[in-house]
C-alpha cells in the first residue's frame, strides 16, 4: 500500500529505468517498464516541465514517442512525486515549473 509522500509503483519503475538509461524515449520507458503508455507520457512530461530532462534530438520533437530525453537532474533513487506540483523526496523540494519561470512566474508551487 502506498504511503503519503510516496510515488506509485509504476512511477518508481519509470524513475528507476530513467536513472539507469540517462538518455531515453517514451517508447523505451514503456517497453522496459511494462507501464501504461499514457501514464508514462504524462509523468515524463511533468518531469520535463519541472526541469529534470533536456530534449536532445531536435528532429524528433514533433513526435512525442520519438523525442529523445536526457536526464539532467538525477536527484536520487526515490521517484519525484507529481501532484499539482513535482515534489522530489530526495532533496525534499518542490520543483518550479521552468516554463512558468520563463514567463515571469517565479513563485514556488
Amino acid at each position: 500500500m502506498k504511503k503519503k509522500g510516496q510515488a506509485t509503483d509504476e512511477r518508481q519503475k519509470i524513475w528507476k529505468v530513467i536513472r539507469g538509461l540517462l538518455t531515453f524515449t517514451i517508447d523505451d520507458i514503456v517497453r522496459l517498464t511494462g507501464c501504461n503508455e499514457r501514464n508514462a507520457y504524462y509523468y515524463i512530461c511533468k518531469l520535463n516541465k519541472a526541469g529534470y530532462f533536456r530534449v536532445i534530438d531536435k528532429q524528433a520533437t514533433k513526435t512525442k514517442h520519438r523525442r529523445v530525453y536526457r536526464l539532467i537532474k538525477n536527484t536520487g533513487p526515490l521517484a519525484p512525486i507529481e501532484t499539482s506540483v513535482i515534489f522530489d523526496p530526495n532533496i525534499k523540494e518542490v520543483m518550479i515549473n521552468e516554463r512558468d519561470t520563463a514567463r515571469g512566474n517565479t513563485k514556488k508551487r
